[in-house]
């Protein structure tokens, strides 16, 4: 009965506090950027309150260093079987549903810093804004004199417009009372260098925000009125251990170590008998379900309830596994193959 009641307790009050959190983010927008380390709190500081009070040590939920190589081989093994399957639906779902074009070029992986992440839905300010949504850069304001803006790229630069591709520079210009929003998406470039004019004067590169409404950082701000936008591929390594640490670790330690744990000892054993002597057991399908559910109180986005499937692989493998590194490991690469595949999907030949 105790198992029962902290895997019930803990599920609901984690989806309580994802919603929550949800919330505060949209009506706060300077919290949307930390929302992935708030939701990482929940997911390892709730099981381990809980923990401290009763019941075994963490490595009883799989948090140990015991044969982790071997686990984490084996998440790696399970990734790469999973790989061929996923870039085949990924690239006709894209191509076909979406109408996007594929570029497979490894220029595909040049992008705005971290910095320049900011809001999903960018609205226009006085002045010119510059953040980095997806793979793409996006420059949006909402001028309220006469104005031209320009981006100069070292390389190729991609823009929605009748004018030739490739080409190095995009030009705007236009009235007061206009909503402006240029899309563009680098391509060999290494930087963009942003220029605009209000009312037939410089607009000075220390009045551009970038990200989430920040300034720009000072090595950014030019003596000929420009704002370089530097373009590279150093945001790989913090994405990367990012999926690690902060998403895959966080998640697995509470839903498979710590929630499918506790529902294995309430008694969830038994299920469905698949082929190969595999055995879903009613303990992962109900913590895959929650976690589903998780997954769509951040962003209610239906999709997001497709996550069930690959839920159910990682519970499969903690059931094999003495610990959740072949989980981690395995819930990592699956992040990272969307992360690395968008890329490469452009809406523009």
């Amino acid at each position: 009965m105790t198992a029962r009641r902290d895997a019930r307790r803990a599920a609901l009050l984690v989806l309580g506090l994802l919603a929550g959190l949800d919330l505060a983010a949209r009506a706060i927008p300077p919290l949307a950027p930390h929302l992935p380390a708030l939701v990482a709190a929940v997911f390892l500081y709730l099981p381990a309150l809980v923990l401290s009070r009763s019941g075994p040590g963490l490595d009883h939920y799989g948090l140990h260093g015991r044969r982790v190589i071997a686990e984490a081989a084996r998440g790696v093994m399970v990734a790469l079987v999973i790989l061929p399957l996923f870039l085949l639906g990924h690239h006709a779902w894209m191509t076909l549903a979406q109408g996007q074009h594929f570029d497979p070029t490894w220029h595909a992986y040049r992008m705005a810093p971290e910095r320049t992440v900011g809001h999903p839905e960018p609205g226009g300010g006085e002045f010119p804004a510059i953040q980095r949504v997806g793979s793409r850069v996006v420059l949006f304001w909402a001028p309220q004199a006469e104005w031209t803006i320009t981006v100069q790229a070292d390389d190729t630069l991609l823009a929605p417009s009748g004018n030739p591709y490739p080409r190095h520079v995009v030009h705007r210009e236009g009235q007061p009372g206009q909503d402006v929003r240029i899309v563009m998406l680098p391509r060999g470039a290494t930087e963009l260098r942003i220029q605009g004019t209000l009312d037939g004067e410089p607009i000075p590169p220390t009045r551009f925000t970038v990200g989430m409404d920040r300034a720009p950082p000072q090595r950014w701000i030019q003596t000929d009125h420009s704002l370089r936008v530097p373009i590279s591929f150093s945001w790989i390594l913090l994405v990367v251990l990012g999926h690690l640490l902060v998403v895959a670790l966080p998640e697995e330690f509470f839903f498979r170590g710590f929630l499918q744990t506790r529902l294995r000892e309430a008694g969830h054993t038994g299920g469905l008998r698949l082929p190969g002597g595999l055995l879903l057991t009613r303990a992962n399908l109900l913590t895959s379900t929650v976690f589903s559910i998780a997954h769509l109180v951040i962003g209610w986005d239906p999709m997001r309830l497709f996550v069930f499937f690959p839920s159910l692989l990682f519970g499969l493998l903690r059931e094999r596994s003495e610990g959740l590194a072949a989980c981690v490991v395995a819930h990592a690469l699956f992040n990272l193959m969307v992360v690395f595949t968008i890329p490469h999907y452009v809406p523009w030949p």
